[in-house]
């Protein structure tokens, strides 16, 4: 349920197509048919502030089912059964209905109604029944003349308020009601509770979202208070929280740095550079990763950093977002002093895949680091580079007697492979036919490498001469040829 309510933020957030969205809707769904192998029709009951599974609450203290199970109950939603028959289309339409604005799912004739309409057939729910007393017949004429004192208003709490800022229809209501929850907001920075700050800051953020229904004065009212509670010790605050370990709300935060834009990287990559903490260093850079052109030009600026960790750090992140302009940049970290930070360039430049990025690693052929020159070859293969089959065959074609060296060579010849050119043929061929007294094991290393490179390139040369090779009788080498003929046949 946890998920339910994450993805149905999601998809008020994210375009329709998004990956990120698409991956949220896969994920809540078979969470839903997991429960469902287990308990079929499964049944969820709805109050005010919480839910329930059968006679126990579920997640009672949890800031998250509380948050869905309000949602649930503004929508006037009283009980939910998922089908046994549930599928991907019936939880996006129940979620797209958790996403509607309240308001504008009343005028639609209500949650049910909705479900309907969306073809949802295997998620029924049942709504809320409202009740009225009827009105006294008469008044009494001293009660009109002294009417009793209305009883003292009670302090509103943070579901109300944020209830009223969503239902606001004039900028007369929303102002105040804003000016009410940035007070609580701050108050919630200042007293590390965590759940409420995220909340408030959400239900501005989601206001300025390009597929919001709001009125068009919503906006500026929302990014004035974005701009309140999202100030430079906000951001910190964010981060901070981020980065310890175990945190329930890490998806949650992310998404707030993401939405807070370029004010967020500055802060994002000085914590990244003084971090000790693997798990808090990777929800970093995930969050960099996230915000991704946004952060690209200071990512590129940080690539001159004299530590070699930050330089790595950087590297991973530019590789992760992928975009083409990153490689010029990521050029000179293929020549960087230390070859931890060039195998991470390798890595991505192969992530990139642009032409740009194959020729910049096909210049690093030769590095000096083994493990950075494997990466590199490696990488040829993986992007198929045709112009690379030259320099590779080279390397293909030494004869040494010391493993690592050896382990070079079968790397360039499965980089041949992977390839798959016909022009790579010939020099599997003779490879494959190398005899040799010298290191016989080692050379033998070498010819099933070439056999596993032709079963992948697959022309008839290359078949002719698996199947030559493997009539000779027992041995590595025969099998490798079987196994890779077997390969072909199986493609084909």
């Amino acid at each position: 349920m946890i998920g339910v309510k994450k993805t149905a933020r999601d998809l008020a957030f994210y375009p329709p197509s998004h990956p990120s969205l698409v991956q949220s809707l896969d994920r809540a769904c078979q969470a839903l048919l997991g429960l469902l192998t287990r308990e079929s029709p499964l049944t969820i009951t709805v109050s005010r502030d919480s839910l329930q599974y059968g006679k126990a609450p579920l997640g009672k203290d949890n800031p998250v089912l509380q948050q869905l199970a309000a949602d649930l109950h503004t929508r006037q939603i009283q009980r939910i059964l998922f089908g046994p028959g549930l599928g991907p289309a019936d939880v996006r339409g129940f979620l797209e209905m958790l996403a509607m604005d309240p308001k504008r799912l009343m005028e639609e004739g209500g949650p049910a109604r909705v479900l309907q309409t969306k073809g949802v057939a295997q998620l029924q729910i049942t709504e809320l029944e409202l009740h009225f007393e009827d009105e006294p017949e008469a008044v009494s004429r001293v009660a009109e003349l002294e009417p009793e004192p209305p009883p003292p208003e009670e302090a509103p709490t943070l579901e109300s308020l944020l209830n009223r800022l969503e239902e606001a229809t004039s900028i007369a209501t929303y102002q105040p009601t804003a000016a009410r929850l940035l007070e609580w907001g701050q108050t919630a920075r200042t007293g590390n509770d965590v759940e409420s700050f995220v909340r408030i800051l959400s239900a501005f953020v989601f206001h300025t979202h390009p597929q919001s229904v709001k009125p068009p004065w919503v906006r500026p009212e929302a990014e004035q208070a974005i701009a309140t509670l999202g100030d430079p010790s906000g951001i910190a605050y964010i981060i901070g929280k981020l980065c310890e370990k175990d945190c329930a709300l890490d998806d949650d935060l992310i998404f707030l740095l993401v939405s807070l834009g370029d004010a967020a990287v500055p802060p994002l990559l000085e914590r990244l550079a003084e971090e000790e903490s693997l798990s808090a260093r990777r929800k970093l850079m995930g969050t960099l990763s996230r915000l991704g052109p946004v952060a690209l030009p200071r990512l590129v600026a940080g690539l001159k950093d004299s530590r070699w960790y930050v330089v790595r750090n950087l590297v991973l992140v530019l590789g992760t977002i992928g975009l083409p302009e990153a490689v010029p940049p990521l050029r000179p970290a293929l020549a960087h002093a230390d070859p931890r930070v060039r195998k991470e360039a390798v890595k991505a430049l192969t992530r990139i895949g642009t032409a740009a990025a194959a020729d910049a690693l096909l210049q690093r052929l030769g590095d000096p680091d083994l493990g950075v020159r494997q990466s590199v070859i490696a990488a040829l293969g993986t992007l198929k580079v045709t112009r690379a089959i030259g320099p590779l065959a080279e390397v293909a074609r030494q004869f040494s007697v010391f493993a690592k060296e050896v382990n070079t060579q079968k790397a360039a010849i499965m980089a041949l492979g992977a390839i798959g050119d016909p022009q790579a043929v010939p020099v599997l061929v003779g490879l494959l036919r190398r005899r040799t007294w010298l290191n016989r094991r080692l050379n033998e290393e070498v010819r099933v490498a070439a056999a596993a490179g032709l079963g992948t390139v697959g022309t008839e040369p290359a078949t002719e001469a698996l199947l030559a090779e493997a009539k000779r009788g027992e041995g590595a080498v025969p099998h490798a040829c079987q196994v890779a003929l077997e390969r072909l046949m199986g493609a084909r």
